[in-house]
């Protein structure tokens, strides 16, 4: 744990120093000749997320021209990239994040919103949904709001349902039930498989925790809570089924097979199920794929909760134009932001909106597209409220592999996983 953590230092040493380097070598442009103000704000995604960013941006210049924006691209490293922009002593004035949110606002480098949206007046804050907000706040005070939050689902090849007899899912079909079509699913002599969970995924693997009626966390988010007989029966769940009934490939299974996109297995018909958020629709709309596929919300245990995506905005606490990053980040996640999110077809928005819902209704495939909005209500971010997030996931992600290999008991699982996790939240 001690290398670990040194080598995570050193890591983050080196970047910050890289940040520093290219950020105080060049020209300030926060102060322009020519009277404009740039807010500067890092950015990650795809091509279609950045797409959609700069026509929102763009239709925001318009209406402002004495604001430019200007994105600072973080890549696939978001978490360590943020930490050295931060380090580097000037950051942009607002930051994309999946997460960290807890983290970055206990360390003082994010900036309040909540007396930003009261002087405001005009933004209506009880669009977005209560369990959405909770996890960005810390203490009482907001630090984040969210573009984007999109719930996962269950991906599934109707046409194999079809060929071998099994009833499709529904929106509120059971874990019993969807345990039994992936078995009638799996044909061995095909190397078919009925479902694929992503072994170093923690969201698939927190899921069938929280829908077991077991949390990560006490209450006081100092110690876990996975302890508990519900932690065991979900930990036991994933070990029959990966390797007990062998309905889903393991992880060197999947790596032989060269899965190195997750979704690989499920294009080629190899895996009847699988799980995923809305962002793949552009892509599989694209390749017009040569099979009957819908969407289906998770199955139910002792409840149905479901994890999400969330892509979100924040400012830093240092920031040299805070009205003005404002202005833009409530224009992102204003109406009118949300519905050019909703038009690109990849995500559900992140506040209620009837005009940008509508449009995410009017999508013509999958058929069963309101899910992702009817599973809005379902959405469980508890590992979100944690400061410890990240060190707390990767453990989880390590246990669950090793759980899946049969290298150890489901008890066994559960007791490593309590040790390493309270070791790491003690300290914290």
């Amino acid at each position: 744990m001690k290398n670990k953590k040194w080598l995570f230092i050193v890591a983050a040493i080196v970047l910050a120093g890289i940040a520093a380097y290219v950020f105080w070598s060049k020209e300030d442009e926060t102060d322009r000749t020519d009277g404009k103000t740039v807010i500067q704000i890092t950015t990650s995604g795809t091509n279609y997320e950045m797409d959609v960013f700069e026509e929102i941006a763009a239709r925001f210049m318009k209406q402002h021209p004495e604001i430019e924006i200007e994105w600072i691209d973080i890549g696939n490293e978001r978490n360590a990239k943020t930490l050295a922009l931060i380090e580097s002593g000037n950051p942009p004035d607002i930051f994309f994040l999946n997460d960290n949110v807890s983290y970055l606002a206990s360390k003082g480098a994010l900036e309040p919103l909540d007396s930003l949206i009261e002087k405001d007046g005009s933004f209506d804050v009880s669009r977005f949904d209560t369990n959405y907000l909770e996890p960005q706040s810390v203490d009482g005070r907001l630090y984040a709001l969210p573009i984007e939050v999109t719930p996962y689902v269950i991906y599934y090849n109707a046409d194999l349902f079809k060929k071998y007899g099994v009833p499709l899912p529904q929106d509120d079909w059971t874990q019993d039930e969807f345990y039994e079509a992936a078995k009638r699913l799996t044909i061995p002599e095909e190397s078919q498989y009925g479902f694929q969970t992503a072994y170093n995924w923690h969201s698939h693997q927190i899921g069938w925790l929280n829908r077991a009626g077991a949390s990560l966390f006490k209450e006081d988010l100092k110690t876990t809570a996975l302890d508990s007989p519900e932690a065991l029966e979900a930990l036991t769940f994933i070990y029959n089924m990966i390797v007990v009934d062998h309905i889903s490939p393991d992880p060197a299974e999947q790596a032989a097979m060269g899965t190195t996109s997750w979704d690989v297995m499920f294009l080629n018909q190899k895996v009847a199920m699988t799980t995923a958020c809305m962002w793949n629709l552009p892509s599989y709309k694209a390749m017009d794929l040569p099979f009957e596929w819908d969407v289906v919300k998770m199955p139910r245990n002792k409840n149905q909760d479901t994890k999400a995506n969330l892509t979100l905005w924040a400012m830093s606490s240092s920031g040299r134009h805070k009205e003005e990053a404002w202005q833009f980040l409530s224009y992102m996640v204003g109406p009118e932001g949300m519905k050019i999110l909703a038009e690109a077809g990849y995500s559900t928005p992140g506040a209620r909106d009837e005009e940008a819902d509508a449009v995410i209704r009017g999508i013509s495939s999958p058929s069963n597209v309101e899910v992702f909005l009817d599973a809005a209500a379902d959405i469980n971010l508890e590992e979100d409220k944690c400061p410890a997030k990240m060190e707390v996931v990767t453990i989880l992600n390590n246990g669950i592999e090793r759980l899946m290999m049969g290298e150890i008991t489901p008890k066994e699982c559960q007791d490593d996983l309590v040790r390493e996790m309270n070791e790491v939240l003690k300290e914290y």
